[in-house]
Order: structure tokens, then C-alpha cells, then sequence
């Protein structure tokens, strides 16, 4: 009887372990999972980021050209880095680059020259791993000319594999874009590098910020961006005329 005792509570505890073991390892999956979401947020939300960051500076000037790599560079280090993807829309290879043709389009007014907007504003709740990317790409790359950041996605990455001269619409794959961060990188200053804060440090600074400032959900796509947008209509003819 004493034998049995001795078995029986044995299994129970086994069993209650195993069970214990199994819901921690469902919470840590949990966890993973969450920090693994995709943000597939729209390229204009992620652009807007950028033009508030050159309007800035005023000795920044941010081209739709150059805007297009520095949101190419931004899906290359939060997939490398996230496994998912920063933006919804997919990326182009046209014969300059590589495009998100919506966002070519709502800055093409612009023409050539840096983009200005009255009042420009920060979009609104992004992750703390959005923005490490984003202050990641700015430090390194917000800093060159619209044509060596031309060159370099010409160099490297999935661009120069699948653009066809003549030929549109052509995707370049996102597992591609990803892969290409490692070589993207190298083309950053090296001095700049060493004093910018690596993603991680980034993000661990976001993220404390973020769970020390508990804020409401607030969804921002593409059509409110282009709402206030609408208010600098005169802004971008003006540009727009002077292109011609």
C-alpha cells in the first residue's frame, strides 16, 4: 500500500510537471508569437516617418527617389531582423530601383525636388521594433544623396536579379529584401555606425518607453495620411510647376 502511495503521488507530480512545463512553454510560444506579428503597416505610414524626420533638418533634402530606398532599406532590416514584414504593398523593380508604386504616386507631384509638407506630422503608434528600424536606416543611410542610395540598391540585393529594362510590374521578393541587409549594411559609414545605437539597444529603449506610457491602439492607414496630405495640395502644384 505504501508502495502504491509513493508511485501514485510520483505520476501525479509527473503529471502535474508536464502539465506546469507545457502552459509555460504555450506562454513563451505566446509571447514569441506576438513579437513575431507582422506589421504590414501601410508604405505611407512608414514614409511619413521619413519626411518628418528631413523636414527637420534643414539641410536634408528627402526626393521621392530617395524616399522610395530609404522605405526599401526600412522592409530590408525589419525582416531581417522580425521575419515579417514592415509594409503591406509589395516593392517594384523599375529602372531606377526598387518602388512602392502607391507611394511613387503620392509624392510624384514633387517631381524631383525635396519634399515639404505644412505642419508635417509623426505617425502614430508605431512599435517599438518600426521605429528601431527606422532610426536604424535613418542614421545610416539619411545622410546620402538620392543617387549613391540609387547606386547602392543597384549593387546589391534582388534588384539587379530580376529588373527587366522595358518590362513593369515586376515584384522583387520579400525573402530577397531580407536576405540583402547584411550586404545593404556594409555601404553604411562606418563611423556612423559606430555611434549609432544598435536595433537592439533601439529597441529595448522603445520598448521600455512604450511600457512606461501605456497609450490607446490608434490604426493609421494609407487614407489618412492622404487626408492630410490634401491640406498641402498648394505646396505640391507649386513643386510640381516648378519641374516643368
Amino acid at each position: 500500500m505504501h508502495r502504491f502511495v509513493i508511485s501514485f503521488g510520483a505520476r501525479l507530480l509527473d503529471s502535474c510537471a508536464k502539465m506546469v512545463l507545457g502552459t509555460a512553454r504555450e506562454e513563451c510560444n505566446d509571447v514569441h508569437e506576438k513579437s513575431q506579428q507582422t506589421a504590414e503597416l501601410p508604405a505611407a505610414q512608414i514614409a511619413q516617418w521619413f519626411v518628418v524626420q528631413a523636414q527637420g533638418d534643414p539641410e536634408q533634402d528627402l526626393s521621392n527617389l530617395k524616399l522610395q530606398k530609404l522605405v526599401y532599406l526600412a522592409q530590408s532590416r525589419f525582416m531581417h531582423e522580425t521575419g515579417c514584414s514592415l509594409i503591406r504593398e509589395a516593392i517594384q523593380a523599375w529602372d531606377h530601383g526598387p518602388v512602392v508604386q502607391p507611394l511613387y504616386r503620392q509624392y510624384s507631384a514633387f517631381g524631383n525636388k525635396s519634399i515639404r509638407v505644412a505642419e508635417p506630422r509623426a505617425p502614430r503608434e508605431l512599435g517599438p521594433e518600426v521605429l528601431a528600424t527606422l532610426e536604424c536606416v535613418w542614421n545610416y543611410f539619411g545622410g546620402y544623396t538620392a543617387s549613391k542610395l540609387r547606386n547602392i540598391t543597384h549593387a546589391v540585393g534582388p534588384w539587379p536579379q530580376h529588373f527587366r529594362e522595358g518590362e513593369r510590374n515586376i515584384v522583387l521578393p520579400n525573402d530577397e529584401i531580407a536576405d540583402s541587409w547584411t550586404e545593404f549594411e556594409r555601404f553604411a559609414e562606418p563611423g556612423i555606425v559606430a555611434k549609432t545605437d544598435d536595433y537592439k539597444s533601439a529597441l529595448t529603449r522603445y520598448a521600455s518607453i512604450f511600457k512606461a506610457t501605456p497609450r490607446e491602439p490608434i490604426v493609421e492607414d494609407a487614407e489618412t495620411v492622404r487626408r492630410e496630405l490634401r491640406g498641402t495640395e498648394h505646396l505640391r502644384r507649386s513643386a510640381a510647376e516648378a519641374c516643368r
